[in-house]
């Protein structure tokens, strides 16, 4: 038996929902209402067997040799307004500097140490 998602957390929710919104489409609120509570049973299911697996000797038992490891988690967000000046200037530079020959680097060691 899990517990159930804590209280505090559907009066968080119903405060941050605008209550406009709720009224136009109760059905979709019902819908997500689900969804949390899905999620909610879930990541409480995983966090368990998660934290059992930890042990090396119930993995063992279990005969579970190992355990894959998380993906990280990706952030998708916009693109930031710099991302076109950075673009620009990459294709600068590799439109006009060229890798060092061994002329240049010979050049570049004398300018250096003289």
């Amino acid at each position: 038996m899990l517990a159930p998602p804590p209280k505090q957390l559907w009066r968080k929710l119903e405060e941050y929902t605008p209550k406009k919104l709720v009224q136009a489409w109760p059905f979709l609120a019902d819908e997500l209402r689900t969804e949390i509570r899905n999620d909610y049973d879930y990541a409480l299911r995983k966090s368990i067997v998660d934290y059992i697996l930890l042990d090396p000797e119930e993995r063992k038992r279990l005969f579970i040799e190992w355990t894959p490891t998380p993906h990280p988690s990706y952030v998708v967000r916009a693109p930031v307004p710099w991302n076109a000046k950075r673009r620009k200037a990459y294709e600068f530079c590799q439109r006009s500097l060229f890798p060092p020959c061994a002329l240049t680097l010979a050049i570049q060691q004398i300018w250096c140490t003289e």
